[in-house]
């Protein structure tokens, strides 16, 4: 913008005043084009940036609906389902998974008593031979009642067997002290002939009358 020309009767004070306010309202209409080109710099990088924002937000979402979708397929939902129908099939599935697992514990219990059943009735059936020589009875008694019938049957032989030990001991005993007497008395015979000399009788011999 020029300064225009001064008038005939404006001093030159006037005319600086009057420049200076030009200068002036030049510098304010610039500084007012420089903040609106900075203004629409900053809406232009905040436009981008809302724009790739919104671009990345939908291919996260889109990846995050395909990976719902394929949760959902994982537990027999539609690829729509909402949050509440996966909680409750979720919670189906643990109940579900929580019952399995007492099935399974209570199969290998049931197939761990049958064991325990069978290993009983074998060594059942064993001892019955071999105490009694025959089979197990198939005379309507259950394998208790002849276990217990087979218990007190050995209960009874292992007390009498016990009692002839006793018996056989005391036996043992008795005769071991008798043979220590008689080698005792023996022996005191001969002590005693030995010191009556070949001119005396032994002490059980008596001279002979008449």
């Amino acid at each position: 913008m020029s300064l225009p020309a001064p008038a005939a009767t404006e001093r030159i004070s006037e005319t600086l005043a009057r420049a200076r306010g030009i200068a002036k309202r030049q510098a304010e209409q610039l500084t007012q084009r420089q903040v609106k080109a900075t203004h629409r710099a900053q809406a232009d990088a905040a436009m981008k940036h809302a724009d790739a924002a919104a671009s990345a937000s939908g291919t996260q979402l889109e990846e995050w609906e395909a990976e719902w979708a394929e949760a959902m397929g994982a537990i027999r939902l539609a690829g729509d389902a909402s949050e509440a129908e996966a909680s409750a099939r979720l919670q189906q599935w643990s109940e579900l998974t929580q019952a399995y697992g007492t099935l399974a514990r209570s199969r290998i219990e049931q197939r761990n008593a049958r064991v325990q059943i069978d290993d009983y009735e074998s060594r059942l059936a064993r001892t019955w031979q071999r105490v009694r020589g025959e089979s197990l009875p198939a005379d309507g008694r259950s394998q208790d009642v002849l276990a217990g019938d087979l218990y007190r049957e050995l209960t009874l032989t292992r007390s009498r067997q016990e009692k002839k030990n006793t018996l056989s001991q005391q036996i043992a005993d008795d005769q071991q002290a008798v043979a220590e007497g008689r080698q005792a008395a023996e022996e005191a015979t001969r002590i005693i002939d030995k010191a009556a000399g070949p001119g005396r009788l032994p002490h059980d011999r008596k001279p002979r009358t008449g």
